[in-house]
């Protein structure tokens, strides 16, 4: 999640390359979310930045991140996975291994590693992590009490590497802290926490239907604003997923559901989307 900080930034940029807000923005997140990162009042998420700066053809750099701020190695991380650089992202994963190897004690460095091993499995299916790292990650995670806004983002960033049943544990406690103790006015960890669960639910219908399933059942206990337009979108498809799995009739989502994603502007989405349902189908076949 890029901090509010840098919207006014972003703004700049945007404006100097002569983009208005429904230009930026459309298929790629709502003219409202954009609207309130740029006033600094909203955060913005890392892969809607570097789709909407690469739309505009402006370097990450642009947004005058210092060399050492984590968020520019984030950065290189989703740009390098939204271009499909698959020998960037393992570049990435070895350097930040190395440095494990170097610090094994410090869990920053710990997470810095399983977040870039994370993006490298998603995007080829090759796991560098090794199982004494997972343990590790496992018990790092498993310590989490209070769910803020760090926890879910390293929980959600780094789904494809942990065991189904954690993945299931975990994204059940933080439905739960959704329901029971969401941070009032707190838009940037509510936004967070509704991907994470989404992406988990996803991550378990595609390699365990039971587990996922499961969290599907508690995730439709969630009541979700109307500001979250997207995340309301993500919900519907996954209930789409489940109709599937247990009818494997694709005519509802082909035939009316991506068509009408598509006809409202959200071509990125769409994609995204389709992509995932691709790997759900072969999980059925």
């Amino acid at each position: 999640m890029i901090d509010s900080k840098y919207g006014k930034r972003f703004k700049q940029l945007r404006l100097q390359k002569n983009f208005s807000l429904d230009n930026a923005s459309i298929g790629i997140t709502s003219k409202s979310s954009l609207y309130y990162w740029e006033k600094g009042q909203r955060n913005m998420p890392f892969d809607k930045v570097v789709a909407m700066l690469n739309r505009m053809r402006i370097p990450c750099e642009e947004l005058d991140f210092g060399l050492n701020d984590e968020h520019q190695y984030m950065f290189a991380i989703t740009n390098a996975y939204l271009k499909n650089d698959k020998q960037k992202l393992k570049q990435l994963a070895l350097i930040s291994l190395q440095q494990l190897r170097e610090n094994s004690q410090d869990k920053n460095v710990l997470l810095k590693a399983a977040i870039s091993c994370n993006f490298l499995k998603n995007s080829t299916n090759e796991l560098l992590f090794s199982p004494k790292n997972l343990a590790s990650l496992e018990e790092l995670l498993s310590e989490i009490k209070e769910w803020n806004y760090e926890d879910v983002f390293n929980f959600g960033n780094t789904l494809s590497l942990l065991p189904n049943k954690r993945i299931f544990g975990l994204a059940k406690l933080l439905i739960q802290v959704y329901l029971e103790n969401k941070p009032k006015n707190y838009l940037k960890w509510e936004h967070a926490a509704l991907n994470t669960i989404f992406n988990a639910s996803v991550t378990l219908i595609i390699s365990d239907r039971q587990y996922g399933k499961k969290l599907i059942s508690e995730l439709n206990l969630l009541k979700i604003d109307d500001i979250f337009a997207f995340e309301k979108i993500r919900l519907i498809f996954i209930s789409e997923l489940v109709n599937y799995l247990e009818t494997e009739n694709d005519s509802e989502l082909v035939a009316h559901f991506f068509p009408t994603i598509e006809y409202l502007g959200f071509a990125d989405l769409s994609t995204e989307m389709k992509k995932t349902f691709v790997k759900v189908k072969k999980q059925v076949a």
